[in-house]
């Protein structure tokens, strides 16, 4: 009797461990426990994630339909996907394949790509993933100035991927040189993102075609070019929003084509556009010239405090992943939803504190100082960032020496 007792509790442990473990994502390492990125998302099932370490990776990759996480260690400065010396067309990212909003992409440089559509990233079919703090540069899409294109991010036949704290620059295209959305209702939004130095016939920065729902918040495009129409934000037969976003650079800064909308609130736009609190001329950037190529705003600047703090869809980081609302006391606000009030376009315009290592900010520099951020760093009551000192948007060493530097080296401010 207690042998098929025991028999029948050793069954149930036994299919409540395998039930359970299966409901435990993995981590896979790139390279540790796989050579390349493509692998470990051939290896890879649902809920599990990817990280990968520093390095070059001469690869294109397909997310295979599959919510995963793929993320950088080190961030995109040093994490790159180059497809450049592949020798045939294709997207260096393919999300074409169902992908939710769980499968995320983070955090790598994408370059190299050559494709009809979306030669950096390909968004297709429904495809609606997140991708979050990469650099898309030097991809070039090769299709058809009419109906292709999406030199950086192609999101094409439907789809409503979240793009976010990304930098989309010299990427060319016959249409859309930075980011197209075309077709079927697709329907990107871009947050937090820097359009610049991009390439097309249509639509340098971004073109939203063809019933695509194209939406921007706390955007930056800036400095593109179009041998036709439209070097900055093109819409054809389909819908723009913008928010608290920064357009201009351009001979003409937003054109909208027969049988669209494009709508512009909070916004600074360059060459002018109607809508409710928009601001015209020049932004203030600090050099939106090459080879500097730099949004900040400078002091003063018409698009500091000038957005509306209640539109900015969730955002707590800006581009350089510093807190996004802030307010800058030297600059009156002319913006909403405040105080504090939200900056227009990427960059949130922030004041260097003090005395960056007095962590607790009661104004003295101490041992409890010390102590609080060594908590914070290893992994004590904060969230994940909490100890990302020098705001690169990853907890790391050099988080570490950074902060030990400015604790040991403050300046005389610190007192």
């Amino acid at each position: 009797m207690r042998t098929a007792r025991s028999v029948r509790s050793c069954a149930l442990v036994v299919g409540v461990l395998c039930v359970t473990g299966s409901a435990f994502a993995d981590v896979i390492n790139v390279p540790g426990d796989h050579s390349t990125i493509q692998g470990a998302i051939g290896a890879a099932t649902g809920g599990d994630e990817i990280v990968v370490a520093p390095g070059v990776y001469p690869e294109r990759i397909d997310l295979l339909g599959k919510d995963v996480v793929v993320r950088s260690s080190g961030g995109a400065s040093v994490t790159t996907i180059d497809a450049s010396g592949l020798g045939s067309l294709g997207p260096v990212v393919r999300c074409d394949s169902g992908e939710t909003s769980a499968c995320v992409v983070e955090g790598f440089t994408v370059t190299g790509g050559s494709a009809p559509n979306g030669a950096g990233m390909l968004i297709a079919d429904g495809a609606s993933p997140t991708v979050r703090a990469c650099v898309f540069e030097f991809n070039t899409a090769t299709g058809q100035p009419a109906s292709q294109g999406g030199g950086g991010i192609g999101v094409i036949n439907g789809g409503s991927p979240l793009i976010e704290r990304c930098v989309i620059a010299h990427n060319s295209a016959g249409l859309g040189g930075g980011v197209l959305g075309i077709t079927n209702g697709a329907a990107p939004t871009l947050i937090g993102c820097l359009i610049y130095d991009n390439d097309a016939v249509f639509g340098g920065g971004v073109a939203s075609e063809v019933s695509a729902v194209v939406t921007m918040v706390n955007c930056t495009v800036a400095e593109n070019r179009a041998t036709s129409i439209a070097p900055g934000v093109c819409t054809f037969q389909a819908m723009t929003s913008m928010t608290n976003c920064i357009v201009a650079g351009h001979p003409v800064d937003v054109v909208n084509l027969s049988g669209s909308t494009t709508t512009a609130r909070f916004c600074l736009i360059g060459t002018g556009w109607a809508g409710q609190a928009n601001l015209e001329g020049a932004p203030g950037f600090v050099d939106p010239t090459g080879p500097a190529w730099d949004f900040r705003l400078v002091e003063g600047a018409q698009a500091i405090d000038a957005g509306n703090s209640l539109l900015v869809q969730g955002a707590t980081l800006d581009l350089d992943g510093g807190a996004r609302v802030v307010d800058d006391p030297g600059k009156v606000d002319t913006g909403a939803g405040g105080p504090p009030v939200v900056d227009m376009g990427a960059f949130e315009r922030t004041a260097a504190p003090v005395c960056p290592a007095d962590w607790n900010g009661d104004g003295f520099l101490n041992d409890q100082d010390f102590f609080d951020w060594a908590n914070d760093f290893f992994g004590g009551a904060g969230p994940q960032g909490t100890a990302d000192f020098n705001g690169d948007e990853f907890e790391n060493d050099q988080d570490w020496f950074d902060y030990v530097n400015a604790f040991f080296n403050p300046p005389a401010a610190c007192g």
